[in-house]
């Protein structure tokens, strides 16, 4: 599919890509990735462009070169690992109907998603939108470092989760995340129906 966007500074097509998994990957006509403004390479040298998800009918920003996993409403973008370390970004839509954001509770989510008690718990916006934000580790894994984001969408809880196994990697990629989850946006309904 074909879209007109300002791309690199100039208005030209842009073309979309979908990958087995999936994903939803988009570039300029000219064959130049769309890269956000200030992507400007981290510490960890990462050049991120805009990607999506139809079945989670969301886009973000990405790099076409991290491993991809998907499953059961979920999917994994792996940004880094080697047999000692991982670093991942996860993007889950709750099978759990009828929630509303007043059901974000402290309680709830650590009895749900399994924190250690020493997790931080914060209202927040993104994008605008009510969301709550959890920085913590699991109960069953002290070493890994959390940071989740909880937000609705047309009644439908997503869970986007930054995890590392070190702090200091969780620290060393955390500008990634961030610059990922300011990009984070609900598709609109004509933009889930993208074909290749």
């Amino acid at each position: 599919s074909n879209l007109m966007k300002n791309c690199c500074g100039k208005s030209e097509a842009i073309f979309v890509r979908v990958l087995a998994a999936g994903l939803i990957l988009t570039s300029c006509a000219s064959g130049t990735p769309v890269l956000a403004a200030g992507t400007d390479k981290e510490p960890s040298s990462v050049d991120l462009i805009e990607c999506g998800d139809r079945e989670l009918n969301y886009k973000i920003l990405c790099n076409p070169r991290w491993k991809v996993i998907k499953k059961n409403g979920e999917l994994t973008l792996i940004l880094f690992e080697t047999e000692t370390a991982k670093i991942s970004v996860t993007v889950s839509k709750s099978p759990e109907k009828g929630l509303n954001y007043s059901d974000l509770t402290p309680t709830a989510l650590q009895r749900v998603y399994g924190y250690a008690d020493d997790f931080r718990y914060a209202k927040t916006k993104l994008r605008q939108q009510k969301a709550v934000r959890i920085e913590g580790h699991p109960k069953e894994d002290a070493s890994k470092f959390l940071l989740d984001y909880f937000l609705f969408n047309n009644h439908d809880l997503y869970r986007l989760s930054y995890g590392a196994n070190d702090y200091g990697n969780y620290r060393k990629y955390l500008p990634v995340f961030v610059k990922m989850m300011k990009s984070f946006e609900f598709l609109p309904a004509e933009r889930k129906n993208l074909s290749d």
